[in-house]
């Protein structure tokens, strides 16, 4: 009666941050109809950070312990008002027992619970950050790259390694959010060393990174190149330089004086870190380790320098 239909429409529509403009259109035989907009303004919730430091222990490595701890430290501060995110979740595991490989799987995959159970305590949404960071030996296997436990033996390579294709990056592809995956694991003088040579191993190691654009992964160093400890640092020259970046501290080379906050708002992103661990990190061995093999430069793939401007770190500048 009277003409009228009525036809009920429900969608999910997906808002940006700040002020959205909301309109239905409807086309018909008769012409095209237009409701009035509905401005919606949008301020999302302040997403949380998580924190994954693995620094299994190595005879013939001093620091890797300490740089998984030290990572996961510069973090602790970085949550509530005035900072990026609203809770920062850190998980370290540093002890023989902890960096076991089962040990090592298991707290990936409890990343990817935390994404996808709806009840874990601690939560990863889809506008959070994750931060995986990893400072160990590092060799070519049959199926890719792999990373050695604190509980390595090469007897049984298969279930005392993690395979960074399959035990990591594989499972962190199930999470839907900002990833950021750090690898130290390139060392000079690295264990079982026979199965590889060091350089052959950054190479494996760089073509990995550059597999996955889905994710940014950040590399101590490139193809061809070795990364490097000194006790004068007490860590690896990778995470000294992240910390002096972090810290923005005011560093010189023969080009002149440079930071990690380039444009000076108290904001380290992605590619500003980049960008200091690039120039840093080469200066750290050309001083420091005159001697050493190989350079080392960080490597982050070219494909995802478009998600460089991702925002990390608050300096204490302020």
């Amino acid at each position: 009666a009277g003409g009228v239909n009525k036809y009920v429409y429900e969608a999910i529509v997906h808002l940006e941050p700040g002020e959205n403009h909301v309109q239905v259109k409807v086309k018909t035989a008769s012409g095209e109809y237009a409701s009035s907009t509905m401005v919606i303004y949008y301020e999302p919730r302040q997403p949380n950070l998580h924190v994954l430091a693995i620094g299994p222990s190595h005879q013939d490595l001093q620091f890797t312990a300490k740089d998984a701890t030290d990572f996961a430290n510069a973090f602790k501060g970085q949550e509530g008002p005035g900072k990026l995110f609203g809770q920062v979740i850190i998980r370290t595991l540093v002890t023989p027992a902890d960096t076991e490989a089962d040990r090592i799987r298991e707290a990936i995959q409890d990343l990817v619970f935390q994404y996808k159970n709806p009840a874990a305590a601690q939560r990863i949404l889809r506008n959070d950050v994750l931060l995986v960071f990893i400072s160990s030996h590092g060799k070519n296997g049959q199926g890719g790259f792999l990373l050695l436990p604190s509980n390595y033996d090469s007897r049984y390579e298969r279930t005392r390694t993690i395979d960074c294709q399959q035990d990591i990056v594989q499972e962190l592809e199930k999470i839907e959010c900002k990833k950021v995956v750090l690898i130290d694991a390139c060392h000079s003088g690295a264990a079982d060393s026979k199965a590889l040579s060091d350089v052959a191993r950054a190479d494996a190691l760089t073509k990995l990174a550059a597999m996955h654009p889905g994710m940014s992964t950040l590399t101590s160093c490139r193809a061809n190149e070795l990364s490097y400890e000194d006790a004068n640092w007490q860590n690896g020259s990778f995470t000294e330089a992240i910390m002096e970046g972090f810290a923005n501290k005011a560093c010189m080379d023969e080009n002149g004086a440079y930071q990690a906050d380039i444009d000076r708002n108290h904001i380290i992103t992605l590619g500003e870190l980049y960008d200091f661990l690039r120039r840093r990190v080469p200066n750290l061995i050309k001083t420091q380790k005159p001697n050493a093999t190989t350079n080392q430069t960080p490597y982050m793939p070219e494909n995802q320098l478009d998600r460089a401007n991702m925002s990390l770190f608050v300096t204490g500048e302020q």
